[in-house]
């Protein structure tokens, strides 16, 4: 396993590096994910870290740009016009280097621009921003097991959550299916809960703030309903069952060993 660490205490802690919440102890809402998937899948995250896609240096720029407006100004620079074979370009190069900045493709760093634009255009996605805390890190134990969530808003006078998802299509029909796919209702219900047990006041809603990454860059403000929220809880307690039952046995089981039958996908099944 590679080396963790512990966090400072239990509870909510503000102000608490990113990367270091990363490297800390406790189930996140991601490793949930691969437990969904197989104890095994979860166990080799912790052995080999994946580098990130472009898809979630975008995300991960799209956030810093509208929850830490400072660090993104310090952290990321739009790449310049620049052959990287001629002398000027090589020196903007090793300039952006030696500052350890993220170059972003012009076309990538403009889309960013528009998009936080746009959401700040929507009021209720402004006022959820701009009057809330961002990015603290909390720690809890549920059912005996370190769990951990870092919410991108916390709106203390609302007493509401809210997260900000890049994606493709954020048309309400659209987005279901992402919250379906992605297990939003698992982050919904996960975030809740730990922050709750954290010491945090309780959370009265949460709401995703979904933009699109391309033009007309659309924003749709949506919350789940209290079925899909049941069922995100559901889905968690099985998957932390998951980890307890590896744990204990200290077997990382992958598929079933078994021979099993499988059925097309409903919407590829025809009437025969």
């Amino acid at each position: 396993m590679s080396e963790t660490l512990a966090p400072t205490r239990k509870g909510i802690i503000p102000g608490y590096d990113n990367d270091l919440y990363h490297q800390c102890e406790g189930l996140s809402k991601s490793d949930l994910d691969l437990l969904h998937r197989s104890a095994a899948h979860y166990h080799a995250s912790k052995i080999v870290k994946e580098a990130p896609t472009d898809a979630m240096i975008f995300g991960t720029a799209f956030h810093t740009l509208v929850l830490e407006p400072e660090r993104f100004t310090q952290e990321y620079v739009k790449a310049p016009a620049l052959s990287k074979r001629t002398t000027e370009g090589k020196r903007a190069w090793a300039e952006i280097a030696e500052r350890g900045q993220t170059a972003l493709a012009p076309a990538d760093y403009s889309a960013l621009i528009q998009m936080r634009d746009n959401v700040l255009e929507n009021q209720i996605a402004r006022e959820l921003i701009e009057n809330s805390q961002h990015e603290q890190s909390a720690w809890a134990e549920i059912e005996g097991v370190l769990c951990k969530c870092r919410p991108d808003i916390w709106h203390p006078e609302f007493a509401v959550m809210a997260d900000l998802k890049t994606t493709t299509d954020a048309s309400p029909k659209e987005f279901a299916k992402s919250v379906a796919n992605f297990r939003y209702h698992v982050q919904d219900a996960w975030y809740r809960q730990v922050w709750e047990r954290a010491g945090g006041a309780e959370a009265e809603g949460f709401i995703f703030i979904a933009v699109e990454k391309k033009p007309p860059y659309a924003v749709g403000i949506y919350t789940l309903s209290l079925d899909a929220k049941a069922q995100g809880w559901a889905e968690a307690m099985a998957d932390v069952q998951v980890y307890r039952n590896a744990e204990e046995q200290k077997q990382w089981r992958g598929y079933s060993p078994k021979i099993e039958e499988i059925e097309l996908p409903r919407w590829a099944q025809i009437t025969l």
